[in-house]
Order: C-alpha cells, then sequence, then structure tokens
C-alpha cells in the first residue's frame, strides 16, 4: 500500500493517466501541496473482500485481493461508522506512521476498538488479557 497524488505535474507519459507512489503521507501532501493541479493523496488499500455493482442495481459480493484507492476521510468515516477493517488500517497507519503522520495515541485508540470488535492483527498490537 501506498499513498499516491494525481495531478498536473510534468506530464512524463504522453497525456495517459500517472500518479506518483510516496512512502509518506505527509511526502504525497507536501508534493499535493506544492505541485499546481495535484488532487488530494490517496491511500492503496488491498482488499479481500468487497461488493461490486456489475449492472445498475445489482450487486455482488466479491473476494480476492484487489487494490482500491481510497482518500484518508473515508477511513475515518468508516471506521467511525464501525467497519473493523477501517478501524485497524487506520491505527496501524497513525501507530506505525505509514500514509499518515505518526500519532501512537491515535493509533492504539483505533487498534484497541478494531481489537475489541474481534480483528485478528489489531490483536496482535493490542495486549487483550482479560
Amino acid at each position: 500500500m501506498s499513498g499516491a497524488a494525481l495531478g498536473k505535474a510534468p506530464d512524463e507519459f504522453d497525456g495517459e493517466i500517472y500518479y506518483y507512489a510516496f512512502h509518506t503521507y505527509d511526502e504525497a501532501l507536501e508534493f499535493s501541496n506544492t505541485i499546481d493541479g495535484s488532487e488530494e493523496p490517496l491511500v492503496l488499500i488491498k482488499q479481500h473482500e468487497w461488493v461490486d455493482e456489475p449492472e445498475t442495481g445489482k450487486f455482488t459480493h466479491e473476494t480476492g485481493e484487489r487494490l482500491t484507492e481510497w482518500r484518508v476521510e473515508w477511513l475515518n468515516i468508516a471506521a467511525n461508522k464501525g467497519h473493523t477493517n477501517a478501524q485497524y488500517f487506520l491505527g496501524y497507519c497513525y501507530f506505525e506512521g505509514e500514509y499518515l503522520k505518526k500519532d501512537s495515541e491515535k493509533g492504539m485508540f483505533w487498534l484497541t476498538i478494531a481489537a475489541t470488535n474481534g480483528h485478528k492483527e489489531a490483536q496482535k498490537y493490542v495486549r487483550t488479557d482479560t
């Protein structure tokens, strides 16, 4: 997973759609703020399941692996609505300082919520002895 910013940076691909990948959210945000025409940074998320809409109004449950782009605020919205994977990923990003500015307190907050909700990876970060 990498942060990415889309924008009107020097066109290295003759008009084709392209993006730049960054190691940290801060780098992507700096690029976004300094390059005219750039969009807000995105986070690439690896999904193991999702809902697809192959036809208008027809939804299917899909499984496998895919990368999809999310805005950072979408993670906050999803985490606040109780989506355990979003809680884990938001916590991980804050705690490890990957894709977002490191904030151990916020990270542990979201990791603890995800762990309490049964997320196995989050439980590795949080001691859940009872």
